[in-house]
């Protein structure tokens, strides 16, 4: 059960709400990290605060306004309420004022100074609550502003708890995101920085530009080729880095070289019929004639192919 007075709770007030404010220099220390610290990283939240419970119940409406704190209070301004009962005040004196000058006009004398000193009190009660109107005004700006920052914040949380639900259930062994150490416990799994990378760019997930990529230390336990490109795990030479078109490439090369024989010369297929199928599979003419060009045998003549296909 989480209350408005928990321990995450008071950690935030003490911040003044101020919780998108990672160390970022700190945490790339970091080669392995909780899941539920990375989703929260990758949207801005201080891994302190990445509890999904906590964040549902009580950051989320604090931020959308829904159930604020009262201790700090996001959209609410005192100040501005009293600039507005202050402005009514002026405006009701000047009204009383003006209609005590026009009372005294054809007046004695006397009556007429009283009349007179009645307009510059006016005057002056107008420019007070003039005055007062536009701190009024600023103090809306501001209320305005606040809230559309809280909004934004809460868009950041509500993808938080996205982002930690889809992580969680594409760990391994069901999933793609391989787990450093110990079996799957939710936010709680101990995940590397890398690889938590990888899996998100191949999720079109966005990252903050501060966001840790992880040491050289942290990928050193993979084997590593003369040319320094990562293998063993890895799906590709330099990686699980990943993308569509990669895909598409990777599908033709199984498809139309993978049983390639020098010595049968039809099973060299043209990169017309290269171009034509990766075409029909949604890929660009001028994008499918460069894969059928870099997946082409290096320095395979032209010309017809005789002889049936495969």
């Amino acid at each position: 059960m989480v209350d408005s007075n928990d321990d995450l709770t008071v950690a935030a007030r003490v911040k003044q709400w101020e919780i998108f404010a990672p160390d970022w220099d700190y945490l790339r220390q970091y080669s392995t990290l909780q899941l539920g610290s990375l989703c929260a990283l990758s949207v801005g939240l201080h891994p302190a605060f990445a509890v999904p419970s906590w964040v549902f119940l009580i950051a989320k409406p604090h931020f959308s306004g829904e159930d604020p704190d009262e201790l700090h209070l996001l959209y609410d301004d005192p100040e501005a309420d009293e600039a507005a009962a202050d402005a009514k005040v002026a405006e009701a004196m000047a009204a009383e004022a003006a209609a005590e000058a026009r009372a005294a006009e054809g007046m004695p004398p006397k009556v007429a100074e009283a009349a007179a000193k009645a307009a510059d009190t006016a005057r002056a009660t107008k420019a007070s609550a003039t005055k007062a109107r536009v701190a009024k005004a600023s103090a809306t700006k501001a209320r305005v502003a606040k809230a559309r920052v809280g909004a934004e914040r809460a868009a950041l949380l509500g993808d938080f708890l996205r982002r930690v639900e889809i992580a969680a259930a594409e760990l391994a062994p069901r999933g793609t995101l391989p787990i450093a150490d110990g079996p799957a416990d939710g936010e709680r799994t101990v995940v590397r920085v890398t690889d938590f990378v990888s899996w998100a760019d191949r999720r079109g997930w966005s990252l903050p530009p501060e966001f840790p990529r992880g040491s050289v230390e942290a990928t050193d336990e993979k084997p590593v080729t003369q040319e320094g490109l990562q293998t063993g795990g890895a799906k590709w030479p330099w990686g699980n880095h990943e993308t569509e078109l990669l895909r598409q490439l990777e599908a033709a090369a199984k498809r139309y070289w993978a049983n390639y024989d020098p010595s049968e010369i039809d099973t060299a297929r043209t990169n017309n019929e290269v171009t034509e199928w990766l075409m029909a599979r949604n890929v660009s003419k001028r994008t499918a004639e460069i894969m059928a060009q870099i997946l082409r045998l290096d320095g395979l003549r032209t010309g017809p192919r005789k002889g049936p296909r495969k």
